[in-house]
């Protein structure tokens, strides 16, 4: 897959926004990890795009790990002042048992 220069200009905004996310969501931890594994899924594929195979892969199970963490920080943000009880982390179990 040939990046275009749309393609750089959106990957470069979006792992800018990303950073900048990242760096407003100084008290929450789960949200940071979200960001961290975004940008870090941006710059996999910019580093992968011209192979097909590990290209694949990476969006594949990159979809699944940010699902699982995008999960984990919906249910701290839903109990921001205290901790989420153990019926909000049900999705994400069965979430990761959809995806095994």
């Amino acid at each position: 897959m040939e990046l275009t220069s749309f393609a750089w200009i959106s990957e470069a905004v979006s792992f800018s926004l990303q950073a900048y996310c990242f760096y407003l969501f100084r008290g929450r931890k789960s949200l940071q990890l979200l960001m961290v594994v975004l940008c870090v899924r941006n710059l996999v594929s910019v580093a992968t795009h011209t192979m097909p195979w590990p290209y694949f892969y990476q969006l594949y199970f990159g979809r699944i790990i940010t699902a699982l963490v995008g999960l984990w920080a919906v249910a701290d943000v839903a109990c921001e002042p205290g901790t989420p009880k153990w019926t909000l982390r049900l999705p994400v179990v069965f979430a990761a048992l959809l995806a095994i």
